[in-house]
């Protein structure tokens, strides 16, 4: 089921939200793709986790890995 933000997005408040093992799907609408992926990247770097987020047409999916 497709989850939809609804207020101001937090794009790094909803990748340090998700779980270990989590999958979240979400509309693929305006930026939203690129925002996730640049949100992901400060993440990463600081060690806080992985997240694997690809683009599969109108939709994004999202699986926490670690």
């Amino acid at each position: 089921m497709k989850q939809k933000i609804l207020t101001k997005p937090d794009f790094v408040g909803t990748l340090r939200a998700m779980v270990v093992g989590e999958e979240a799907a979400f509309e693929n609408v305006g930026r939203n793709y690129q925002s996730f992926v640049s949100a992901r990247a400060p993440l990463h770097s600081k060690g806080l986790g992985k997240w694997q987020i690809e683009s599969k047409g109108d939709t994004i999916a999202i699986t926490r890995i670690s």
